[in-house]
């Protein structure tokens, strides 16, 4: 993370909820800018560019209902995703150190991994991923 002065460290993150204005901001150009006390540098970003980002570096097929499951669930972890989406039986192929990642990066870890979690063949037949 970086304030205006150089490198920020972030030292705890602190869950409060109460009510505040939100504001949707469109920053044109670099899609960064400064925010706070410490002059914070934020990237302005949409999810669904990440998703297409991703989907491209890896080769999926943006428009198949299968690669667009495992994108919506990028930040889940391998297992989870396993227990909603995918037949058990498929936890007899993935290396085991996948299965605590997120899904994104497990995606990334190795092309028989990416292709036993796209594979059609390991669909439950209740879902539509």
């Amino acid at each position: 993370m970086l304030a205006g002065d150089g490198p920020a460290i972030v030292r705890s993150i602190q869950l409060v909820r109460t009510s505040a204005p939100v504001y949707h901001i469109e920053v044109h150009g670099q899609h960064v800018y400064q925010v706070g006390e410490l002059g914070l540098l934020v990237h302005n970003s949409c999810p669904e560019d990440a998703l297409k980002a991703l989907a491209k570096k890896l080769r999926l097929n943006i428009t198949s209902p299968t690669t667009r499951v495992l994108l919506e669930n990028a930040n889940t972890t391998v297992s989870t995703f396993i227990g909603k989406y995918r037949q058990s039986r498929i936890l007899r192929e993935l290396p085991s150190d996948v299965l605590d990642m997120p899904l994104s990066e497990a995606l990334t870890h190795s092309s028989k991994v990416r292709k036993l979690l796209t594979d059609a063949r390991f669909l439950k037949s209740n879902t539509h991923g």
